[in-house]
């Protein structure tokens, strides 16, 4: 018998064995890289507020207060400012003269003059020298805020407007609503009276919003929903949402001593893509077609039926109406894109607001213009 030994049957060396806890910091540390490598995707990935914005947790955004800015684009250039309230207006006189009518034009970017040059050019601001103009003292408050929607607004007003002495509050804001049309958390707010009826985020939301990994990846889904899943027409129960939030504002302006004012949504939208087209161009539609939740048939269809939930809303409620969606002008001169005005936009608006407002008996102009 040979006896060298088998090769094959001599002793193995054993493996060392992680411990279980030496696994667990193993995989955590793992799972951190992953996370902060992540994080740093998400950094150069997601579009962070502009720098005269900064987050709120109510209505996502809002301008900081005391700031100016500049911006440049297809509108122009502009200059914006804001007060110690973070809106493009003045300061209001405190404390508020007897004799003075105070206003508050609460909505999105229609109010805060998207296509306004200048703080003076915004229709708030033009509305108030109209008044002053014609011998009666006013102050006209800009409470806009580009994509607010009329929830964010009333929001806005409870928890910053509130108790500054309006007389009247005008509410001008349709594109915005519709927009959320969709939006099961503005549907559920829709209705709410107050801000501690407003529905919080979560905490797995509130966890999201700190992120900057998730935060990139909810844009980038909102971006593959906005282009592959666009509604064909106005859920019925965004539209009634809708009209439930008017009904709400009107209800609570009233129970704080404040006259609302119902506007309807000017615009340059027809059913008619090819004469849209030629407004502004082909491109310009299409940008503007990106950002919306609608398709083009059911957003241009959804304006005026929003519209017709104004009207409806007003006839209701016993609301002064100023239907700027019937009177002013479609006149492509006015406008920077199909619901934007410019500066000469701004002032017919702010004329037809002063008629709407003369006639209601709200203002009493003393005398012609100077």
């Amino acid at each position: 018998m040979d006896p060298t030994p088998d090769p094959s049957l001599a002793k193995r060396p054993r493996r060392r064995r992680l411990s279980a806890g030496k696994k667990l910091a193993f995989s955590g540390g793992l799972l951190l890289l992953l996370a902060l490598a992540a994080e740093g995707w998400g950094r150069l990935s997601v579009e962070e507020l502009p720098e005269h914005q900064q987050t709120d947790p109510r209505t996502g955004y809002v301008f900081k207060p005391n700031h100016e800015w500049e911006s440049s684009g297809y509108w122009g250039d502009r200059h914006a400012s804001t007060n110690s309230l973070g809106h493009r207006t003045p300061e209001l006189i405190s404390p508020k003269p007897a004799d003075e009518v105070r206003i508050v034009c609460l909505g999105g970017s229609a109010i805060f003059g998207f296509g306004a040059p200048t703080n003076a050019e915004a229709f708030p601001a033009q509305l108030q020298r109209l008044i002053l103009a014609r011998g009666t003292s006013a102050e006209v408050f800009n409470a806009g805020i580009p994509g607010w929607s009329t929830r964010d607004s009333l929001t806005n007003y409870q928890e910053r407007l509130e108790g500054l002495g309006f007389d009247y509050a005008l509410l001008l804001e349709v594109n915005n609503d519709l927009y959320e049309a969709g939006n099961p958390v503005y549907r559920r707010n829709a209705g709410a009276q107050s801000l501690v009826e407003l529905e919080q985020p979560g905490l797995l939301s509130q966890i999201a919003a700190k992120s900057a990994a998730l935060r990139a990846l909810g844009a980038k889904a909102q971006r593959h929903r906005l282009r592959n899943y666009k509604l064909s027409a106005v859920p019925p129960e965004g539209a009634a949402a809708y009209s439930r939030v008017l009904k709400t504002a009107v209800n609570y302006l009233r129970l704080q001593g404040v006259e609302p004012i119902l506007c309807t949504y000017p615009h340059l939208y027809t059913s008619d893509r090819a004469a849209c087209e030629a407004l502004f161009g082909p491109e310009r539609l299409e940008k503007t077609l990106k950002r919306s939740p609608l398709e083009f048939e059911a957003l241009a269809a959804g304006l005026d039926q929003y519209n017709d939930l104004v009207r409806a809303a007003a006839a209701e409620l016993g609301v002064t109406l100023i239907d700027l969606a019937k009177t002013f002008p479609r006149d492509k001169e006015l406008y920077v894109d199909y619901i934007h005005q410019n500066a000469r936009g701004h002032l017919v608006k702010a004329e037809q607001i002063l008629e709407g407002l003369r006639a209601a008996g709200f203002v009493v102009l003393r005398h012609a213009p100077r």
